[in-house]
C-alpha cells in the first residue's frame, strides 16, 4: 500500500539541520510542541511504516475554528494522545460529537 495510517496522509522530510518541515503543525501549535525550540525533524521519524527513509508521516486534522487542514505527525499523536479526541461516525455530526464526548470522558 502507498499510505501507512491514511490514504491523504503526507509525507515531509526534515529539512537539511534536522529542522522541523514547513507544512506539519500550524503556528498555533508549534509554540505548543516546540515551546523550547529543540524539537527536531529527526525527532519526528515514523518507525511504524517499517520504512524509516519515507521521513514524517503526518496526518490531516481539521481545525474546527476555520475548517482548515492541520498536517499533525503521527508520531506525535502516537507517543502523546494515543486515541484521545480521534473519532468516527455515520455523519459529520456523529463523529465530531464522539470526539468531543471522547475528551471529555478523560
Amino acid at each position: 500500500s502507498s499510505f501507512v495510517h491514511y490514504p491523504n496522509e503526507r509525507w515531509f522530510k526534515p529539512g537539511p539541520e534536522d529542522e522541523l518541515p514547513i507544512g506539519i503543525l500550524d503556528e498555533y501549535c508549534l509554540p505548543i510542541y516546540n515551546f523550547d525550540g529543540e524539537l527536531r525533524g529527526s525527532h519526528l521519524i515514523d518507525t511504524n511504516s517499517g520504512n524509516v527513509q519515507r521521513g514524517i508521516c503526518s496526518l490531516p486534522y481539521v481545525r474546527q475554528s476555520d475548517r482548515e487542514v492541520v498536517y499533525f505527525p503521527s508520531n506525535l499523536i502516537e507517543n502523546l494522545f494515543a486515541s484521545n479526541g480521534m473519532s468516527a461516525g455515520n455523519t459529520l455530526a456523529e463523529a465530531q460529537v464522539q470526539c468531543l464526548s471522547e475528551i471529555f470522558e478523560r
